[in-house]
């Protein structure tokens, strides 16, 4: 789907080859918009949105299968709450990923320990 915010790919199939569910896929364009804006929100950039949309609606569409849940318009809530949480996990491991310093920096720091 392409939006004012980026893309995500909207697919039939999960990358393990099962069908997305047309419902969550239709909640997952309903609430892109607001998806790329949370995620501008937590982690100063959208970039990571269309990835965290494309595996949430791979869940939720396998969640809804294996629970043998009617195919219904309202998804949106479990779909948004997926997402969050995917993003709320993105962030935390961004968050330890911080950088120590340039290459010069590192290399200096180590030769100055030896």
């Amino acid at each position: 789907m392409a939006g004012s915010n980026g893309v995500w790919w909207d697919r039939d199939l999960d990358h393990g080859g099962r069908p997305i569910r047309p419902d969550v896929r239709s909640a997952g364009h309903e609430i892109w918009e607001q998806a790329c804006r949370r995620t501008r929100a937590v982690v100063s950039d959208q970039a990571p949105a269309a990835e965290l949309m494309e595996n949430a609606v791979a869940q939720v569409s396998r969640y809804l299968d294996r629970i043998g849940a009617p195919l219904s318009s309202a998804k949106q809530g479990l779909l948004m709450t997926a997402f969050c949480r995917s993003l709320k996990r993105y962030a935390s491991k961004s968050a330890r990923l911080e950088l120590a310093g340039t290459s010069t920096e590192l290399r200096t720091g180590i030769a100055e320990q030896r």
